[in-house]
């Protein structure tokens, strides 16, 4: 799985579920979902060596995010950090839809 952005990758995921699934999500807290969809999330697309998700992200946090672009604190690089950046974008999109 190469995707061409992050924004793809986001895509990807929300194809995988089923729209009584996607609300259910919507409807987690983020404790709730760090422990079901952030366990998939690790395990399907972090974990995956032949998916370019985790370095899109992380190269999108580069580029886009103050606190990482003016190097005040370490890259997002952990596995948990990486899933909690995918599922924010995750319920931003479908918030969006």
């Amino acid at each position: 799985m190469n995707f061409n952005s992050v924004e793809e990758g986001i895509d990807y995921i929300i194809s995988r579920f089923d729209k009584d699934e996607l609300q259910a999500l919507l409807e987690c807290s983020q404790s709730e979902l760090h422990f079901s969809l952030g366990i998939w999330i690790k395990n399907e697309i972090i974990y995956n060596q032949d998916c370019n998700l985790a370095e899109l992200l992380i190269n999108s946090e580069k580029q886009n995010n103050p606190l990482y672009k003016e190097e005040k604190f370490p890259t997002p690089h952990h596995h948990e950090e990486l899933s909690h950046i995918v599922i924010e974008e995750l319920i931003k999109k479908l918030d969006h839809d």
